[in-house]
């Protein structure tokens, strides 16, 4: 099957994303709405079954905070030059490498936090001890922090 996932990969369907410190790799659609798509059929047939609009709203707001933190991190992958990877223990939304060294570590929040949630945050990606921080967010409305770099969309155009 890997030649097949590798097919998939170069014409730009899927991404292959590395598993930090282990040799696996874990695959991904690129399009959000394929992924919602082959969700969908998978669990629940919705393309041979009635399945009601407000469910499939449901599902894809769940789907939804996944595609962001994905998009967000390509993005910050881009814009900083370092490869994205999967960071298993402790989980970050955002992961980035340069030569097998974490670079970067993230987290993305795209509902209003308080600046409790924020420091607990700052918590867990503190135990990066050498990486850039960043916690991305709608709006920053008011947070602050003097550990980990606040970005919210004004900060990507």
């Amino acid at each position: 099957i890997q030649s097949y996932l590798e097919v998939l990969r170069d014409i730009g369907l899927i991404e292959k994303v590395e598993v930090f410190g282990s040799r696996k790799f874990k695959y991904f659609h690129i399009s959000p709405l394929l992924d919602l798509h082959y969700y969908l059929e998978e669990k629940y047939a919705y393309s041979e079954v009635d399945v009601p609009e407000k469910f499939v709203r449901k599902v894809i707001d769940e789907k939804v905070p996944f595609h962001v933190e994905s998009f967000f991190a390509s993005l910050l992958s881009k814009k900083l030059g370092l490869k994205k990877v999967i960071v298993e223990k402790p989980e970050t939304d955002i992961a980035l490498v340069e030569f097998n060294r974490i670079g970067a570590v993230g987290e993305v929040k795209w509902k209003k936090i308080k600046q409790v949630e924020l420091e607990e945050i700052e918590e867990k990606l503190c135990k990066f001890k050498d990486a850039e921080k960043y916690v991305i967010l709608q709006e920053k409305d008011g947070l602050e922090s003097k550990k980990v770099k606040l970005l919210d969309y004004k900060d990507f155009t």
